[in-house]
């Protein structure tokens, strides 16, 4: 499958032909996952928010909720967003129609990408760029009330996560004016 977003929604290539799948977006689409038979999607534009629907519904999307955010996963019944304007990440039900989402950590300065598994949220913060500050942290799925766990600290600017067969996976974009200094790493969940 190849995926191309034009001005009017997402596009799927299924061999030599093209459908539109009929999920409509506005301006700052920034992220999307297909979970089941929806599509979430997160819109980073003043009137942004959390958006799903199902291809092929007549009814059209729906607004979950109103929080615009760069980033959106979802797991179990959850949904997830990422919100690099507030500094936090949120969570509501999928089935929650409207409102606010309930905060799930806050605080976190230059957050640059999450993930989401059984064994909870995962997430980077960039740091300055300019020194080896980022970082990559955790919480488990029931909340953050401890803090999160430092999975890896002196990180110079993480930019993307990932979760795979118990490990979790991250590149380092490498510190600004550094040549060849990007790295993917790992570590234990």
């Amino acid at each position: 499958m190849v995926r191309v977003v034009d001005e009017w929604g997402i596009t799927e290539c299924r061999c030599v032909t093209w459908d539109l799948i009929g999920c409509s977006f506005g301006e700052g689409l920034r992220s999307f996952v297909v979970d089941g038979p929806a599509i979430y999607w997160s819109q980073t534009s003043e009137s942004g928010g959390v958006y799903f629907c199902t291809p092929g519904d007549p009814t059209g999307d729906t607004k979950m909720h109103a929080e615009p955010g760069s980033m959106t996963a979802t797991w179990g019944d959850m949904h997830y967003l990422m919100s690099e304007s507030k500094d936090s990440i949120f969570e509501c039900e999928k089935t929650a129609r409207g409102g606010s989402p309930a905060t799930f950590i806050s605080g976190e300065l230059g957050l640059t990408s999450m993930a989401v598994g059984c064994t909870g949220v995962y997430w980077t913060v960039g740091g300055t760029g300019t020194s080896a500050d980022g970082a990559v942290k955790m919480c488990p799925l029931d909340g953050c009330g401890a803090g999160p766990r430092i999975i890896a600290s002196g990180q110079a600017r993480p930019t993307s996560i990932t979760l795979r067969n118990g490990l979790v996976y991250w590149t380092n974009r490498g510190l600004e004016g550094s040549a060849a200094s990007s790295e993917v790493l790992r570590a234990r969940l």
